[in-house]
């Protein structure tokens, strides 16, 4: 009898169109009847279709809801998680506009990133004393929410998190929140209230503010629209009005600094009084402060930020005493009539002054040392320009070639001497100061 080799078995052809190993394999992904996939052994909710309407009940069991599961089920308006849960990832939810009440399980320890970012229709939800940790973004654009209780368990709420909650009218950070991130409440039109608890450690909200204060270094860290700022803040922080419908706040003479994006995209604040105290203005400080018409920045400022007033598409008007105009400072401000530059301003940076397009004329101080690349390129109606007899450096690209630059007698010996020993191309190269 011939023999019978143990291996021709594995040369016959695979007619079934799989390998002969995976005919023998267990699915990986299981589906309910409504086509919400699993985890084989039911553990993970992985994903539900978008298509699920009305109530979804997790079945017990489940401990860990997927990153993006539930995201974009429009039509999804109620969920019951089970007490198994343990873990909801990533904008888990996002996006489900019609989800009207959650209620987050007791073994749930971080409210992830953007988690419930978009829920539209979310009017109620149970935060356990389980929770340490509010993600970035975690309910962002929730519109409908108009007030939520943050446990005593929560230590951290990260960026956004509540940024866009245009319903929610008050809010409470208890005495266990040690870290508070930027743009909390950025578009929260409705809140009024803003209280930390009086056994905070880190934070205050002193003199009934309105407004969350890191008790350590008088720094305002968060605002909102009824914000009164007391006289012991230092420091108005990064963000700390960022998207707050303020229509005028007014700043104490105790503060020094204001930080990046303090009041940025503050579309009904109208008028702002810096005081002589400030120092410093961050990067985009009032960027987009759309109905701001009026500005003087007094010349106790030695630094502001790039950006700084950007796309302030109102402002018919500005003070300045900075020694330095930084990079596109007033760039777009559209409306912009009058510029006023103190004795004390030194410096025009690049586009300092781009596509003010209503800008007809201004002055320029004896101390000015230099004008930057396209500082007023796109300033169709600057016509003329008188430049400094002190020699000021003019970059041969500041202005329109339809402005006409006017230099009084002695400029050009005064710009001589502070050229001399250039070439000519070094001059050009020197001119971008």
């Amino acid at each position: 009898m011939k023999p019978t080799n143990p291996k021709s078995s594995m040369n016959k052809p695979n007619v079934s169109g799989q390998d002969p190993v995976s005919r023998y394999r267990m699915p990986s992904v299981l589906k309910d009847k409504s086509g919400v996939e699993f985890s084989f052994d039911g553990e993970v909710l992985l994903k539900c279709p978008e298509n699920v309407n009305g109530e979804y009940v997790i079945p017990d069991g489940v401990k860990e809801i997927h990153r993006n599961a539930f995201s974009d089920c429009s039509g999804l308006t109620s969920v019951i998680i089970p007490n198994s849960v343990t873990s909801i990832g990533q904008e888990a939810f996002c996006g489900c506009e019609s989800l009207r009440e959650i209620h987050i399980p007791d073994r749930i320890t971080s409210i992830e990133f953007w988690t419930f970012s978009d829920c539209r229709s979310l009017q109620k939800v149970y935060i356990p004393d389980s929770v340490t940790s509010i993600g970035v973004g975690a309910f962002e654009s929730c519109h409908s929410m108009q007030k939520i209780h943050i446990p005593d368990s929560v230590t951290e709420i990260c960026d956004c998190a509540f940024s866009g909650c245009s319903s929610l009218q008050e809010i409470r950070i208890p005495g266990s929140v040690t870290e508070i991130g930027e743009c909390l409440f950025a578009g929260c039109d409705s809140l009024v209230s803003l209280v930390v608890a009086k056994d905070n450690p880190v934070y205050d909200s002193r003199q009934n503010c309105n407004a969350v204060i890191k008790t350590e270094s008088s720094a305002l860290v968060v605002g909102c629209k009824t914000t009164v700022i007391p006289d012991s803040v230092i420091i108005i922080d990064d963000c700390a009005f960022s998207g707050v419908s303020l229509q005028k706040i007014h700043i104490p003479k105790s503060v020094t600094g204001i930080g990046a994006y303090a009041f940025s995209d503050c579309g009904s604040l109208q008028t702002i009084d810096i005081p002589d105290s400030v120092t410093e203005i961050g990067f985009r400080a009032f960027c987009s402060c759309r109905s701001l018409k009026s500005v003087e920045i007094p010349n106790s400022v030695t630094c502001i930020g790039s950006q700084v007033f950007f796309d302030c598409a109102n402002l018919t008007s500005a003070i300045i005493g900075t020694a330095c105009i930084e990079y596109e400072a007033f760039k777009d401000c559209k409306s912009l009539l009058t510029v006023v530059l103190l004795d004390n301003v030194q410096y025009i940076k690049e586009s300092a002054f781009n596509n003010c397009v209503s800008l007809e004329s201004f002055n320029l101080p004896e101390g000015l040392k230099s004008i930057a690349r396209a500082a007023f390129e796109g300033c169709e109606k600057l016509t003329s320009v008188t430049l400094p007899s002190t020699g000021t450096i003019v970059h041969k690209e500041a202005f329109d070639s339809t402005t006409a630059i006017i230099v009084p007698q002695g400029a050009e010996e005064a710009l001589d001497r502070k050229l001399a020993g250039f070439s000519l191309i070094d001059k050009e190269d020197i001119r971008d100061e």
